[in-house]
């Protein structure tokens, strides 16, 4: 299926008003935002709200990778951004589909200590986003700046095996991942490096 090249008409006022959400996620980390829903016409999989959020992070200055690869998605960004497609151990961006268990995130840039900024922002694309528990959701305690104690968050489809490598990847501040968490709502959170959180797999019984 050939790529959809979206129309540019009112692009700078959606990507203007989805950044404002974007950084208030991110200063706020687990406040649940949202996105409006831009109307684009995105490969089948990934949703409109992933490939807003995708349009305003991407520019021709940018790389990006997918996890697990899909060719599809992968030229509809390039379409779209003008960002290149690079190896998943030099992206600067990578989207990930939370729903597989994926080995090669533990290959991702970390950043350097004398550039620490150069370290991935991940995106993922889950489920469902949502502030009360829920059974089989992964319930995040998150804690540390933007927050005032600590704040709790419930994710549906998001494979638990991320949780741990993620804690892995930033276990040596500044170094580490950035994330982005959005799901086929148009909800979405933001994780920065600096944060320490726990998580939970919920069980039925314990509702």
């Amino acid at each position: 299926m050939q790529a959809i090249l979206e129309m540019k008409i009112n692009q700078v006022f959606l990507t203007q008003e989805a950044f404002r959400t974007i950084m208030d996620c991110m200063a706020r980390p687990g406040k649940i935002g949202r996105l409006n829903n831009p109307g684009f016409s995105p490969p089948w999989g990934l949703t409109p709200y992933s490939a807003l959020l995708l349009l305003t992070l991407l520019d021709s200055e940018t790389s990006f990778a997918v996890l697990p690869c899909q060719e599809e998605w992968s030229g509809y960004i390039k379409l779209n951004t003008d960002a290149l497609e690079n190896e998943v151990s030099q992206a600067e961006y990578i989207l990930l589909d939370g729903s597989h268990d994926i080995p090669d995130l533990l290959t991702v840039n970390r950043g350097e200590l004398l550039s620490p900024e150069k370290g991935v922002t991940l995106i993922y694309q889950v489920d469902t986003i949502g502030a009360a528990p829920l059974a089989s959701y992964t319930g995040i305690t998150l804690k540390g700046p933007g927050i005032k104690e600590t704040r709790s968050v419930y994710i549906n489809g998001m494979d638990a095996s991320h949780w741990e490598r993620i804690k892995h990847l930033n276990r040596e501040y500044p170094l580490g991942v950035d994330l982005f968490i959005i799901a086929r709502d148009g909800s979405m959170i933001g994780i920065p490096r600096s944060n320490h959180f726990a998580w939970e797999v919920l069980d039925s019984w314990a509702m």
